[in-house]
């Protein structure tokens, strides 16, 4: 499954134009909403080494498919790649972690 959209920057002028370019039905404008979110939520614990990363990661990483709301239900709905997202969106704590590390060998 190909993605049908770009990860949005945090703007939400990106997110309603997106919507609207895309057509998409009320539900799926909040679906993405909701996975926008998920995604500021994970960008901003990783930036501030918050406890709650852990629990914004499993959320990423679940596989379920019966919660309406779930990464997989969401990506599935609007019809884009979960794995690919996921990759993206865990490899920022890897690309974080080793700039952190580099930072601190300086």
């Amino acid at each position: 499954m190909k993605n049908n959209f770009p990860i949005v920057d945090s703007d939400h002028r990106s997110l309603e134009s997106l919507a609207k370019r895309a057509r998409l039905q009320p539900e799926k404008v909040l679906m993405l909403a909701v996975l926008k979110a998920a995604i500021d939520c994970y960008r901003e614990s990783m930036m501030k080494g918050s406890r709650k990363m852990a629990a914004d990661e499993r959320w990423f990483l679940e596989r379920n498919e019966v919660w309406p709301f779930s990464f997989e239900n969401i990506c599935f709905n609007l019809e884009l790649d979960a794995g690919c997202i996921r990759q993206t969106v865990l490899g920022w704590k890897m690309y974080d972690s080793k700039s952190m590390r580099q930072l601190k060998a300086s």
